[in-house]
């Protein structure tokens, strides 16, 4: 192995510093039942890693209510809390920047149904995201995967010239069925390319190198994105026609 390869190699190694390994699921427990209507929610997580050729999927820790979690949360570490909106007497939002006060920076996402209280549910004080559950499991790993991006994307730009994908779209419906196709075709695809004659740390590198994707849910977050990152995007979804007009030269 010649100098290059070794720094080409020493350069993936560096891409993807944060990863998400352990997961609390808020939840009361008939929301619980409902998700994992279709199998453990552990083993189903398992099941889509290793289809993709991923390592090691999450450790998902359920908690049946906001105070349990924050118990959980005082005693140990985690990556991300995915928190239903009924999670006791708590109103999420404020068990959300309790989290935060216990963890700054911890990533907190809401995940709800597709119902009229979709519509009073707003990012902010505390919720980094709202995804709304369809019934497909693979929204997991499309939500792990889309915060893993949103926080490592600035240093793979930096150290490694990777590439984006830019989804602009702001229905919840929408993206939260969107991302985890996108997620797993792209999963795919970097896996197909690579070829079989790579050994499993070449797989796991280039995995780490693949592109990232980014959400954006309004024009101005869009913009933010495609200012920062113009070199890198190399395709846009979108209905927004103002969106590719600022991509053209």
């Amino acid at each position: 192995m010649d100098g290059t390869e070794l720094r080409e190699i020493a350069r993936f190694e560096r891409l993807t510093p944060f990863r998400v390994r352990d997961v609390l699921l808020v939840s009361s427990h008939f929301d619980h039942y409902v998700l994992e209507e279709d199998g453990h929610l552990a083993d189903l997580m398992n099941r889509e890693y290793s289809a993709l050729n991923l390592s090691q999927s999450p450790r998902l820790i359920h908690s049946p209510d906001a105070e349990d979690a924050l118990t959980l949360l005082r005693q140990r570490p985690f990556d991300m809390v995915i928190t239903m909106a009924r999670i006791g007497e708590m109103a999420v939002h404020d068990f959300a920047q309790r989290a935060k006060s216990i963890h700054p920076g911890l990533p907190v996402v809401l995940l709800t149904y597709n119902t009229r209280e979709l519509a009073t549910l707003n990012v902010g004080s505390g919720i980094d995201r709202i995804f709304v559950w369809t019934g497909d499991s693979r929204i997991l790993l499309a939500i792990t995967k889309l915060i893993e991006d949103e926080r490592n994307v600035q240093h793979d730009v930096d150290f490694g010239n990777v590439q984006i994908i830019l989804l602009v779209e702001d229905s919840r419906r929408f993206y939260s069925a969107y991302l985890p196709l996108l997620y797993t075709q792209l999963l795919e695809q970097t896996t197909r390319l690579m070829g079989e004659g790579a050994n499993l740390h070449e797989r796991l590198m280039r995995l780490r190198a693949r592109a990232k994707i980014l959400l954006a849910t309004d024009y101005e977050e869009a913009m933010l994105h495609i200012e920062r990152y113009h070199n890198n995007i190399i395709g846009v979804f979108t209905d927004g026609i103002e969106i590719t007009q600022s991509l053209r030269p």
